[in-house]
C-alpha cells in the first residue's frame, strides 16, 4: 500500500512539474507541463495569475507552437493567456484538441483567433471577457461550449456554429450584445440554463430539431420577438421566457400534438405573446398576469 501510494504521489509530482522554452524568434518564454506524452500550456500550478504561461506578455499577432519538449501541444490550459490585453490575433496549432477554463478570459485587445480543426472541447470561460472579438467560427469537430465560454464578448456580431456541437452551457454566449440571429444547429442536444441571458440584439432564434432539453435559454434578451423549434419541443420548453411583447414561439405540429395542451397550462413569460402552429397556422393569443394565466381563444 505504502508503495501505491508513493508511486502516485511520484506521478503527481511529475505531471505538476512545469518546463520553459524560449522562441529564439519571437523571444516568448513558454511554461507547460507534460501529461500521457502531451504538453499542455500552463504555469503547473491552477492559480489566479496573470499571463502565466507565456512570458512576457505577448502583443500583436501570436503563433502558438506546435511541439514543446518534444511533445505535441494538445491544450491551452488553466488561464494560461488571461489578461493579454496586448494581443489582437492568435493562431493555435493543428494538434491543440482542448481549450481549458478561462485560457483567454480578459484579453480586451483579442480581434481574431483561429481555432483548429479538430478542437473538441472550448471549456469553460474561455473567451468571457474578450470585448472586440466580431466573429467566431467554430469547427465541426467540437461536441462542447461550456459554461460562459463566449460571455461579455459584446461585438461578437458573427457566430458560426457548425452541426457537431451538443451542449451549450450555462451562460455561454450570455451579454453578447450583438448578435441578432441566432441559428442553433441540428446537433446540439441540451442548452443549460441562461445560455444566451441577456443578449439584448437577438430578435429571433431557430433551434434545431434535436434540442432535448432547455432551461430559461433567453433570460433578458429584450427584442426576442419569435423562437422556431425544427423538432419535437424539449424539456423545459414551458419555461421559456420573453420580455419581448407580442413574442411568437413557431413549432411543427406534427412533432408533438400535445405540446400545445401542455403549454397553456406552463408557460410563464413576462408578456403577452402569440403561439402559433406552423401546419395549420392557428394563432392562440395567451395572456399573462402576475397571478397566473388567461386564455383567450
Amino acid at each position: 500500500m505504502r508503495f501505491v501510494f508513493l508511486a502516485i504521489t511520484a506521478m503527481l509530482i511529475q505531471h505538476c512539474n512545469s518546463q520553459t522554452w524560449t522562441d529564439e524568434q519571437t523571444g516568448y518564454t513558454w511554461t507547460y507541463v507534460i501529461q500521457d506524452g502531451s504538453a499542455i500550456i500552463r504555469d503547473g500550478e491552477y492559480r489566479y495569475s496573470a499571463s502565466a504561461a507565456v512570458n512576457p506578455n505577448p502583443t500583436g499577432i501570436v503563433y502558438v507552437p506546435a511541439v514543446l519538449g518534444g511533445c505535441p501541444v494538445v491544450e491551452i490550459g488553466h488561464q494560461a493567456f488571461r489578461y493579454c490585453g496586448s494581443m489582437t490575433q492568435i493562431f493555435l496549432p493543428p494538434s491543440c484538441i482542448r481549450l481549458s477554463y478561462e485560457a483567454f478570459s480578459g484579453c480586451t485587445g483579442l480581434r481574431s483567433i483561429v481555432l483548429p480543426w479538430g478542437l473538441l472541447d472550448i471549456g469553460e470561460g474561455v473567451f468571457v471577457g474578450c470585448t472586440k472579438i466580431e466573429t467566431i467560427s467554430i469547427p465541426p469537430t467540437v461536441t462542447n461550449i461550456g459554461s460562459r465560454a463566449f460571455a461579455e464578448c459584446i461585438k461578437l456580431s458573427s457566430l458560426g456554429m457548425p452541426s457537431g456541437v451538443q451542449k451549450i452551457g450555462e451562460r455561454a454566449f450570455s451579454c453578447c450584445w450583438a448578435l441578432v440571429n441566432l441559428r442553433v444547429p441540428p446537433s446540439v442536444r441540451e442548452i443549460e440554463r441562461a445560455a444566451f441571458q441577456n443578449c439584448t440584439g437577438i430578435v429571433d432564434a431557430v433551434l434545431g430539431p434535436e434540442v432535448e432539453k432547455i432551461n430559461e435559454p433567453f433570460v433578458g434578451c429584450r427584442r426576442l420577438t419569435r423562437v422556431d423549434f425544427e423538432g419535437r419541443p424539449p424539456d423545459g420548453v414551458e419555461y421559456l421566457h420573453f420580455d419581448a411583447p407580442g413574442a411568437v414561439v413557431r413549432y411543427n405540429r406534427k412533432h408533438e400534438p400535445e405540446w400545445e395542451r401542455s403549454l397553456r397550462y406552463s408557460m410563464v413569460v413576462h408578456q403577452a405573446y402569440t403561439l402559433a402552429s406552423d401546419i395549420e397556422e392557428l394563432p392562440i393569443s395567451i395572456t399573462t398576469t402576475n397571478i397566473g394565466v388567461k386564455y383567450v381563444f
